[in-house]
């Protein structure tokens, strides 16, 4: 998956850096005292930029974190009218 995020993004090669990074991250959904808010856009979900494996995987980990008391998860679907564009 980051090898394709870096195909569609070019930035310096340094997966095992992203790597550790995203696994920090990850820790603090774990760690108490902090609330987190994932917002997901729905054409993120269907689009189709690694293998469905990998994609598989993805939705493994969102489902994961479904009512855990430091996350909230909240998916834009695709009929929302939008004020501004997405980053």
């Amino acid at each position: 998956m980051l090898t394709r995020s870096d195909e569609l993004h070019p930035s310096p090669p340094n997966i095992k850096e992203a790597t550790r990074t995203r696994i920090r991250r990850q820790a603090l959904l774990y760690s108490g005292g902090q609330a987190h808010h994932i917002i997901v856009s729905e054409p993120a979900l269907r689009s189709l930029v690694s293998s469905p494996s990998v994609l598989t995987a993805h939705f493994d980990r969102l489902s994961g974190v479904v009512g855990m008391d430091t996350v909230a998860l909240g998916i834009v679907p695709l009929t929302a009218s939008l004020k501004s564009r997405p980053a």
